[in-house]
């Protein structure tokens, strides 16, 4: 319920990662915080259907950490543009 109550006052950047086969972490409630996040989060969500809950280590989790990947260069480069040019 804190998770909930909270998430209006977390701040990005973040990354989901879903698994479509979960069968641990409840997915509608995974989508519900996602949602619950507020506008100044930069989010963003990808769903692995058929991955299960340890997707890093599951097949398919090539794509899983590309995925990952690709989003962590992403971030760096936005935090290495901001860093050299600064907001005024």
């Amino acid at each position: 319920k804190a998770a909930f109550r909270d998430a209006a006052r977390l701040r990005g950047p973040l990354l989901f990662l879903v698994a479509g086969d979960e069968l641990i972490v409840d997915r509608k409630a995974t989508d519900r915080f996602f949602a619950a996040l507020g506008p100044q989060v930069v989010k963003q969500s990808h769903l692995f259907p058929a991955a299960r809950h340890e997707m890093h280590s599951d097949l398919g989790r090539e794509q899983v950490l590309a995925q990952l990947t690709a989003w962590l260069d992403a971030q760096l480069k936005v935090r290495a543009f901001t860093s050299l040019h600064p907001a005024r």
